[in-house]
Parts: C-alpha cells; sequence; structure tokens
C-alpha cells in the first residue's frame, strides 16, 4: 500500500523547503537484530538515497512563521475504540468549522488526524507547544492525548512509510458511511499547500489567547520576583547571561536545535554553572528557562548528573544538537540590560 518510491522522496523535499526546520529519522535492524533510532537529521544533511532505501521514517510537526500543525494520536488497546474517538474528533471539528485534516491508520492498532492551522494571531508568542495546548483545550474534544505530541520536536510516522514497530503500512483513510475506507492516494500533496491551512475564529482565537495570557503572567512572577535577586552583585555580567539564556529560548521556539531534551537541558545547565559557579544562582536560572520553555526538567537531578560529570569545562559538547556556530549565527548582538529584561518579561513583548 505504500506509494512509489519516487513520490515519496518528493513529498520529503517539499517539506524540507517549505518547512525547512523539520527533523526527520529512520529505524533499522542493527547486526544484533535490534532495531534502533538513528539520530535526528534535516534532510539537507542526509544522502538524499536514505528516503529510497529506508521504509520506516519519523518527522517532527510542520511549521513555518505563520502556519502550524496539530497532530493527535489516539493509542487505546483496541483499535475500534481509536476509530471510533477519531470519528467524534472529526464532527466536533466539523462544527468548529475545521474541515481540513488528514486520518491515518498508524500501522499498529492506532490511528493519527493531524491539521494545519494558521499560526498569525500568535506569533508574539514563540512557544509553539503552549499555543499547540491551548488550542487543544478550547477545541474541547473530549479525549485523552499524549501532551508530548505538543511539543514541536516530538516525532511521529511520516505519510507514506511504515510504523517503525510492526513494519506494516500507516495508511490514509476516510470516514464514509459509518466506516473507513482505505484512499487510494497514499500521499496528499494538498495537505503541504496554504489552502489546507485552517483559520481559527476570532472567538477560538481569543479563548486561547486568554490562556496564554494566564500562564505568561503566572511564569513572569514566578522569575522575576519569586526566584532571581537580579540586585545582587556578582562576577558575571547578568545583562550577558540574560541575553545568552533569550538565545537559547530563541532558538528552540524556532525550532532551530536538533533536539535531545537531555543534552539541551545538560547544555544549558552547563552554561549556567560555568557562568556564575553558584549552585543557587544556577538553579534559579534553570527553573525559569525550563519552565518557559515547557520543558519537564527535574532541576536537582538534571543539576547532579551535570556538575558532576563535567569532565570538561565546555558548553558545546554535542555537536548532532547545536554548534557555538549555529548559536551564534545571524544574532541580534544587542544587550539586554536587566530592566529591559524585567519589562519585557512583565509586558509580554519581545526582546529581540
Amino acid at each position: 500500500m505504500n506509494p512509489p518510491k519516487y513520490l515519496r522522496f518528493e513529498y520529503v523535499e517539499i517539506i524540507s523547503k517549505k518547512f525547512p526546520y523539520t527533523f526527520f529519522h529512520w529505524w533499522y535492524i542493527d547486526k544484533y537484530n535490534q532495531l534502533n533510532p538513528s539520530s535526528h537529521k534535516r534532510f539537507k544533511e542526509l544522502d538524499r538515497f536514505v528516503f529510497f532505501r529506508k521504509d520506516r521514517i519519523l518527522r517532527t510537526s510542520l511549521c513555518d512563521e505563520t502556519t502550524d500543525e496539530l497532530r493527535l494520536d489516539f493509542d487505546n488497546k483496541d483499535i475500534n475504540e481509536n476509530l471510533n474517538e477519531t470519528k467524534k474528533v472529526i464532527e466536533r471539528l466539523h462544527e468548529l468549522g475545521l474541515n481540513k485534516y488528514e486520518v491515518y491508520l498508524t500501522g499498529s492498532k492506532g490511528t493519527h488526524l493531524q491539521l494545519r492551522y494558521d499560526y498569525s494571531s500568535f506569533l508574539e508568542w514563540g512557544e509553539r507547544d503552549l499555543v499547540r495546548k491551548a488550542l487543544f483545550e478550547v477545541l474541547n474534544l473530549d479525549v485523552k492525548i499524549d501532551p508530548l505530541l505538543f511539543r514541536t520536536n516530538q516525532m511521529i510516522g511520516l505519510e507514506g512509510y511504515n510504523h517503525r514497530k510492526t513494519n506494516k503500512p500507516k495508511l490514509r483513510i476516510q470516514f464514509s458511511k459509518g466506516s473507513y475506507e482505505v484512499l487510494e492516494e497514499q500521499l496528499n500533496f494538498n495537505y503541504l499547500s496554504v489552502e489546507y491551512v485552517n483559520k481559527l475564529s476570532l472567538e477560538v482565537i481569543n479563548k486561547i489567547k486568554d490562556i496564554l495570557n494566564n500562564k505568561n503572567s503566572s511564569k513572569t512572577k514566578e522569575f522575576s520576583i519569586n526566584n532571581i535577586n537580579l540586585n545582587k552583585k556578582t562576577n558575571y555580567s547578568k545583562e550577558v547571561l540574560i541575553k545568552h539564556l533569550l538565545r537559547f529560548k530563541e532558538l528552540h521556539e524556532k525550532n532551530l536545535i536538533n533536539h535531545s531534551q537531555n543534552r539541551f537541558s545538560d547544555m544549558i545547565t552547563r552554561y549556567l554553572w560555568l557562568t556564575t559557579k553558584d549552585k543557587e544562582e544556577t538553579k534559579n536560572y534553570m527553573n525559569w528557562i525550563f519552565s518557559t520553555l515547557g520543558l519537564n526538567i527535574n532541576i536537582d537531578e538534571r543539576f547532579r548528573c551535570t556538575t558532576q560529570n563535567m569532565r570538561s569545562p565546555a558548553i558545546f559538547i554535542y555537536k548532532e544538537i547545536l554548534t557555538k556556530e549555529e548559536f551564534y549565527f545571524n544574532w541580534n548582538n544587542k544587550f539586554v540590560t536587566q530592566n529591559e529584561f524585567l519589562l519585557n518579561e512583565r509586558t509580554n513583548q519581545k526582546v529581540f
């Protein structure tokens, strides 16, 4: 049921051009007959013939500056339960005027539903995972979904390829007359076009913004007032430290990091520890940056693992995640003062 390989390759090429921050990885059988994933890579870094040789490939969410993607994974034990939940969600989406979406059988017992939507109203937020969570909440779909899917770097089976474990094809389906049918065209190239982007109603947009404003307000208060003493005298420049943290934040939000949560968090912790040389300050900054990025990190455990295993005083030690050159490439050199930082935190304005 998989489409021809040349079509699958063309599909990936279009994704790489229209959504250049998309990461792919494929699963392969190693010499010990074990199933293993590759590291995340952008398409331009890959030998293009990999996509002809491999059948199990995953991708991150599709997003550019003005569009985003919401992906739902129905993974109950019974496939019929997943199909029924998917149908119920589709009915709700139609009620809201969201009728551009794709539905798939995963190749295992689950189903996937994915839709693209207009992100223009949320450009000021940057943290797309929070917008997706708020959108899911506002849509009131009455289903349980793994919240990890809201993360920009979370992988999901690529259309036209096989399930990583069962090696059975991911099948594009359509509900009809109380059941479903497998569609003849397994790759919908229109899904990648601007015509397939759903417009959100003003009511939905305002509800999402209300949720985001409430979350941002609580985070700002927690950081700028309770956690960090910005008036404390130190041997390092707080302006420089804040600017570097904001750069990590910017790269994460724009999906410019080949993401591995443990290594990314270790890199930030290294920077803070080597800069402040103070345990309490390091943990306070860690608490802010990780909560701001929506990363579920155990601060004490991360600090312990990082500081006990720093055999070399280096920050950019994970070249496959983020290099020093990538960090500083096309970077705004404007310094951020403490007062500017606090002002932007409180008023939800962009510093860059």
